[in-house]
């Protein structure tokens, strides 16, 4: 479990540092460091929940084959009450925001399945 939580750390580190630099050479930095901040963390706290929320629905002998599309469902729900005021309030400006919080959101669901696949407790 410990080892899970440390790959999900190093791996957001790792991403931010990388997700940055690629904001800065590519789009010229025409997206706020304020704003990658707060997609990173989003969605990291919200894997870092995932995960807590799968070991401690494991523990209990919860062995449901759901479990990992239903966590995956309220996340999905999680992330569109996060977007909802950029795109209820969506312009041509906004397109950057919303492409950079999906490509966050799935370069952390590809580590989530690695993580569950490669590390089965």
């Amino acid at each position: 479990m410990k080892k899970q939580f440390l790959i999900i750390l190093t791996f957001g580190i790792i991403f931010l540092g990388f997700h940055f630099g690629l904001n800065q050479i590519l789009a010229k930095g025409n997206m706020m460091i304020t704003k990658l901040l707060k997609i990173n963390a989003f969605v990291f706290g919200l894997t870092f929940l995932f995960f807590a929320m799968f070991n401690f629905l494991n523990k209990k002998k919860t062995k449901s084959p759901f479990l990992f599309l239903s966590l995956n469902f309220a996340k999905g729900l999680a992330c569109l009450i996060f977007l909802f005021p950029i795109i209820k309030n969506y312009n041509s400006s906004e397109l950057h925001y919303i492409l950079h919080f999906f490509m966050v959101y799935f370069a952390y669901l590809f580590v989530e399945i690695y993580v569950l696949l490669k590390l089965k407790d």
